[in-house]
């Protein structure tokens, strides 16, 4: 079938992945061939003989070969986290593994009606880093599917509930509980048209984690009991397999809980190969009601990022319609009894939670036009007339607007040739509408409401004579339309200084683009051999940049420049990203005239290594300590503030999580280090506020010192200019000051530190203080130690004829030279070399 839209779905999940497409009125899951299941376990083995399974058959070697399956690992995707088969000596990365489940859903589809998918709408968590965006796009290249869009998964749910009915000027919330991740979305369907208005999420928050808690907390306490082992524990690398086979036999009882009071998780030979009892079978009883007060914490702090994404739109829960339910765990009649009672919002749940992803994935594919070029096309006889048409798919316009091309052999189509359109049941026809001379033409199409709408086409010539065409018949659906997506996170730029520029902010719609000017921190001298400009990309909504997610550098090496470039030299930055996500990156240099729009941002990164998640572990904690002695020596609101920061973090086991996550680490697990590395950015963005409060005091100091600092270099300076600026500049810190606004009053700080900066420059004895400070560093210090020689002797000669002006010039190109702990610039901020 040649398709103008491309009408698949696919929800790539962390546990299961379905495959559905748009058939008019009505979404078909395609099942799996060997299963006839609507899903298909997102799972790969490889067997002793390097024979490849998929699915079903791959996730039921998890019982024997649990070493040799992997699944979830979709909480790896953007990482470099080898996925190893010991058994057969292969070894993929995530995004391969998703490749192979992403071959067996288009098998699948092939098997049952015939059809190459070959592109294909693919779904991922709202809250999806740009890496792992990159390596799903990279998943679908490699299986086949040549032009895949990604689609935010509860907009693919809202998609689904939206798509038949009859809601109008409306909010719903979208609570999408997956198997690795969790994502609240607040929609609005507005005039005909869904869009997402705020979204809020974790990466880390799902149905795995529901698993771990019944291995970590019920089942591993009782079997340690029983056989006496004090070291049985997930961090301990001895028992990983019997945890992995645990956790296996866990997500099975978590599943039959959800229809059932009781379940049994029973493992022959667990202990096998362990320091455990030998050919010891375990049976362990669980209850629902054990489960329920298992996840309580976890469903709580689901219905806590629910009720912060209500609050920042200034919602409450009555002016929400209704709570749609995603995803596998929330069939979990606890959970649901819990939603309903926290969130005080209506549930609904007409459409399967497992299926709604991809049956919204298909709707939304049929809204989508195929890229000519990446259209299947059958060979056109020779004199067939083709027809290029251009129409919304899925409209709330009962009267839409349609375009298009007429041609023949490749040229203009005879002259006074007209086109005729018909409706599918015969009630509504377009009359003859004239094509123009170079085979352009338009229509309004009347349109059924609330359904698919099937049209003919018909050309006929000047003599009336009807000619044959390329196409001959499409779909109009009428029904909600959907605007595109939304950016999850801010996407900005770390400055040397650990300050964000934020270039596209969280919430606008994409696709969207932001050019910014930025200056080099330090001199660059030709010919560096390290990369000596980096620009790191971030996502995150922390105003320090070290606290962000770092998706990617842009890098350009010294050797690439064509001279030396000085301190303060601009630097043009462009950022763009597509309604998928798709990052762009190009910079230019104005002082060089150069581009470097080739240099692309990273597109996956490593997970932190245990050793570095426990540094930073024991440093929060020592910042923890120090804060809660800090906290008793002040008073009044400001010790309010703090003390209740401090009472919520104890409140929710923050530390106890994140230790328990860096132990696990330590064992291995990479899902684990992801973990615990974003839970400690959190932890460390809150001992941030409760410092900045605490700070106050002494920023207030801060400021009147620098203030006068910047007077006293002005009057020195005796510039007009600049003691225009530094008026103005004292006017806004004192405002700033005023209204106790850290932020303004940090980045007024900045300014003048840039003024007396530009005043100390006009002094020529600042150049020879700098220049002596060079001379005192050791000659080994300097990256490039001949060329720093040469710089030393050359600053002598201009220092003994007060050449000021070459001095200057010397000064910068040696700091240049210095790395970056010697020059004291970079600090936290990712390497960061702009300002």
């Amino acid at each position: 079938m040649n398709r103008n839209t491309i009408d698949f779905g696919i929800d790539l999940g962390t546990t299961n992945s379905e495959v559905a497409v748009i058939e008019g009125n009505d979404i078909r899951i395609f099942k799996n061939t060997d299963f006839q299941t609507e899903n298909t376990p997102s799972a790969v083995h490889f067997d002793k003989s390097g024979t490849l399974m998929v699915g079903h058959k791959a996730k039921n070697a998890m019982e024997k070969r649990p070493d040799d399956v992997k699944i979830e690992f979709k909480r790896s995707m953007g990482l470099t986290d080898p996925q190893r088969f010991p058994l057969s000596g292969r070894v993929l990365s995530p995004e391969e593994c998703s490749a192979e489940v992403l071959k067996s859903l288009r098998k699948d589809v092939e098997i049952a009606s015939g059809e190459d998918v070959r592109a294909a709408v693919i779904t991922v968590p709202a809250m999806f880093e740009l890496p792992a965006c990159d390596a799903t796009r990279r998943a679908a290249e490699m299986a086949g599917i040549e032009h895949a869009v990604l689609l935010q998964e509860p907009i693919a749910a809202a998609t689904a509930y939206g798509f038949s009915g009859d809601a109008a000027d409306v909010y719903w919330l979208v609570y999408d509980l997956g198997g690795g991740t969790f994502d609240a979305a607040l929609v609005s369907v507005r005039d005909g048209r869904l869009s997402v208005a705020d979204h809020g999420g974790e990466n880390h928050l799902g149905g795995k984690d529901f698993d771990w808690k019944i291995v970590s907390e019920i089942v591993a306490p009782r079997l340690a009991t029983q056989y006496g082992l004090r070291d049985f524990n997930r961090e301990n690398p001895a028992y990983r397999l019997a945890f992995t086979r645990l956790k296996y036999a866990a997500e099975g009882a978590k599943i039959e809980l959800s229809r059932r009071p009781s379940a049994r998780l029973a493992i022959d030979d667990l202990f096998k190969g362990t320091p455990g009892p030998q050919d010891e079978d375990v049976d362990v009883e669980l209850t629902q009601a054990e489960y329920a007060r298992l996840i309580v914490p976890l469903v709580e702090h689901s219905m806590t990022i629910c009720r912060r994404t209500l609050e920042r739109n200034r919602l409450d829960a009555g002016d929400i319609e209704k709570l749609i339910l995603v995803g596998g765990p929330t069939l979990t009649p606890v959970l649901r009894e819990m939603l309903k009672e926290g969130l005080k919002i209506p549930l609904d749940i007409s459409i399967d939670p497992i299926t709604a992803v991809a049956r919204g994935a298909a709707i939304f594919a049929g809204s989508q036009m195929i890229p000519k070029e990446s259209r299947q096309k059958t060979p056109v006889a020779l004199g067939t007339l083709e027809v290029e048409l251009a129409y919304e798919p899925i409209t709330p316009d009962s009267e839409p607007f349609i375009g298009g091309k007429v041609t023949q052999n490749g040229a203009a189509p005879p002259a006074g040739c007209r086109i005729e359109f018909s409706r599918g049941d015969g009630a509504w026809k377009s009359g003859e509408l004239p094509i123009s001379a170079t085979g352009a033409f338009s229509a309004d199409l009347r349109l059924q409401e609330r359904k698919p709408n099937t049209f003919s086409l018909e050309i006929r010539d000047a003599q009336g004579s009807r000619l044959e065409t390329s196409l001959d018949s499409f779909t109009v659906t009428h029904g909600l339309g959907v605007d595109n997506p939304p950016l999850p996170r801010s996407l900005g730029v770390a400055l040397a200084d650990d300050r964000v520029q934020v270039y596209i902010a969280k919430d606008t719609q994409l696709p969207a683009q932001k050019f910014s000017v930025h200056r080099t921190a330090r001199a660059i001298t030709r010919g560096q051999g390290e990369a000596v400009i980096t620009i790191p990309i971030i996502e995150g909504e922390h105003p320090r940049a070290s606290r962000n997610r770092l998706i990617g550098t842009l890098s350009i090496p010294g050797h690439q420049l064509r001279r030396d470039l000085r301190a303060g030299a601009e630097i043009e930055v462009k950022i763009e990203l597509d309604a998928s996500r798709k990052l762009s990156i190009s910079a230019h240099i104005p002082d060089l005239d150069q581009d470097f729009s080739e240099v692309q941002g990273q597109t996956s990164s490593q997970a932190a290594s245990a050793s570095v998640l426990q540094a930073e572990l024991d440093q929060q904690k020592g910042r923890l300590r120090q804060l809660s002695l800090d906290a008793d020596t002040v008073s009044g609101p400001v010790a309010n503030e703090v003390r209740d920061i401090l009472f919520a973090l104890e409140a929710s086991d923050a530390l106890s999580e994140v230790e328990k996550l860096v132990a696990t680490a330590k064992g291995g697990e990479v899902d684990a280090a992801k973990s615990a590395d974003e839970r400690l950015k959190d932890l460390a963005a809150e001992l941030d506020r409760a410092e900045d409060l605490l700070e106050w005091p002494r920023l207030e100091a801060k400021a009147e010192s620098e203030l006068q600092h910047a007077r006293d270099a002005v009057a020195s300076a005796d510039d007009s200019a600049l003691r225009g600026q530094l008026a103005t500049l004292e006017g806004e810190m004192r405002a700033a000051l005023r209204a106790r606004d850290k932020e303004t009053v940090e980045a007024r700080l900045r300014d003048a530190d840039d003024i007396w900066f530009e005043a100390r420059q006009r002094d020529p004895n600042f150049w020879v203080h700098m220049f002596h400070i060079a001379q005192e560093k050791p000659i080994s210090a300097f990256t490039d130690p001949q060329q720093a020689r040469r710089l030393l002797q050359e600053g002598d000669e201009a220092l003994n004829r007060r050449d000021i002006p070459s001095l200057r010039r010397f000064v910068d190109q040696l700091f240049g030279l210095l790395p970056s702990h010697e020059r004291g610039e970079m600090g936290p901020s990712f390497g960061s070399g702009v300002v």
